[in-house]
């Protein structure tokens, strides 16, 4: 029952009690009509949300924090008309502005098509409105096509989407609500921050027992040598000179090359503070989706190596999207220690990078735990290591973070030839990740 609905029983009440004491007939006769309103408004209500069905339709794919468009078709199964039903996503975000029949009314500007060439009025409506959307009618056994811009918050796999069919009946003195689950599946990758720079110097590996023919013009490979013709190979990489005075057709030969090897190692742990969409792991991941962004523009899709604390997985995904839906679909074990992660995490990346590579590992264990596991290691060429201090994340006035360490780990670090960044709250993550964390802070 809406709040119009609560008042206007107790006014019914209270005339019934005054009709009792002053022996009135007329005001039993309004109290009764309050009472007969109230309630033919919830039967309304109520009716109106049942018999429906809905469909939803979104892209695959998208990215935290970025809008993006959602449709709907909803169906009725009734040979009566359906009036001011409003449709609400919850999937994502839910509503912050007025509520009730007033709220209902002052949304009606904002129904179909999407939230594209809206007025400024109605732009300020959609930020109040983020999630749902009102249907002024639908036809009997017809139907009535939505649209809505949402935003997802944080990064995930979202199989199914809530939507909320909800009615405040006749003038708003009651309200029925009816939660349905839709089939949508939705991908949300971390949001990607621009790097301006960041450690990017691999060492080519070659296979000199490998070799392949260079089908492009142009230059770049490495001559190998030559061989007999072999039915397949292109006739523009026949050496004639060679083949005449051989007196069978030769083939030039190139070095195969592998392109420039990186890897992104993800050891986080549960975080303690901060809020569900803003805290050390999911600042974390999106350090990582920025990295691995960074590393495939410079033309090195890097493996993911990504510990949880049960196990860790090595994975060298075959394009950029494959690689930032492992960073949707990361969740550490619950119990899992810092800097048991990160210490596995090393011992595997040791053995599953190839020499030369690129690695960039991203951790929220305590400067201090890290302090304790990168003081064994010896080589640290062509590390970079990323700490999203966790303790910058706690509420203010109680944030203290351990810079001692921090600038330990800066020398640790720059003695061994590796690379140091910190990403704490409240900093541009893009800038974090572009500049070297350095003694001064």
């Amino acid at each position: 029952m809406s709040r119009r609905g609560f008042v206007a029983i107790l006014v019914g009440v209270a005339l019934v009690l005054i009709a009792t004491n002053i022996r009135s007939g007329w005001l039993y006769l309004v109290s009764s009509l309050l009472f007969a309103a109230v309630l033919a408004s919830f039967l309304a209500s109520l009716w109106t949300v049942r018999g429906l069905t809905i469909e939803r339709a979104s892209p695959e794919q998208v990215f935290e924090g970025e809008p993006f468009g959602v449709s709907f078709k909803i169906r009725s199964r009734s040979r009566f008309a359906k009036c001011f039903l409003l449709v609400k996503d919850l999937t994502f975000e839910y509503f912050t502005g007025r509520k009730g029949i007033r709220g209902l009314f002052g949304h009606r500007g904002m129904k179909l098509g999407g939230v594209d060439g809206l007025s400024a009025a109605d732009r300020e409506k959609e930020k109040r409105w983020k999630n749902s959307i009102v249907i002024e009618r639908i036809e009997p056994m017809g139907f009535a096509d939505a649209a809505l811009r949402l935003t997802a918050p944080r990064r995930g796999i979202y199989d199914e989407a809530r939507i909320e069919l909800s009615s405040y009946g006749l003038l708003g003195l009651s309200h029925a609500r009816a939660v349905l689950s839709v089939k949508s599946r939705i991908l949300v990758f971390p949001m990607i921050r621009r790097i301006e720079s960041f450690p990017f110097e691999p060492i080519p590996s070659y296979s000199p027992q490998e070799f392949h023919e260079w089908t492009r013009k142009g230059t770049g490979q490495d001559y190998f040598g030559v061989r007999e013709y072999l039915r397949g190979d292109s006739l523009r990489h026949i050496h004639w000179k060679v083949s005449a005075r051989e007196g069978k057709l030769i083939v030039k030969e190139f070095q195969q090359e592998f392109a420039p090897s990186s890897a992104v190692v993800v050891a986080l742990a549960p975080t303690r503070y901060g809020s569900s969409n803003v805290n050390s792991l999911e600042d974390g991941l999106r350090a990582a989706a920025s990295i691995s962004a960074y590393y495939s523009a410079m033309g090195s899709l890097p493996q993911v190596i990504a510990a949880t604390g049960l196990q860790t997985r090595v994975s060298s995904p075959p394009d950029l999207d494959s690689c930032l839906g492992l960073f949707s679909s990361y969740e550490p074990e619950a119990r899992a220690e810092p800097e048991g992660i990160l210490v596995e995490s090393l011992e595997i990346t040791g053995n599953a990078v190839e020499p030369g590579a690129e690695v960039a590992i991203v951790t929220n264990a305590t400067p201090e735990s890290v302090e304790g596991v990168l003081v064994k290691q010896k080589d640290l060429s062509r590390f970079s290591i990323v700490i999203v201090v966790d303790d910058s994340y706690k509420p203010d006035g109680h944030r203290r973070v351990d810079r001692k360490a921090l600038r330990e780990i800066s020398g640790i670090c720059e003695s061994a030839g590796g690379s140091f960044f910190v990403v704490e709250y409240g900093r541009d993550l893009g800038r974090c990740l572009s500049a070297r964390y350095v003694t001064t802070g």
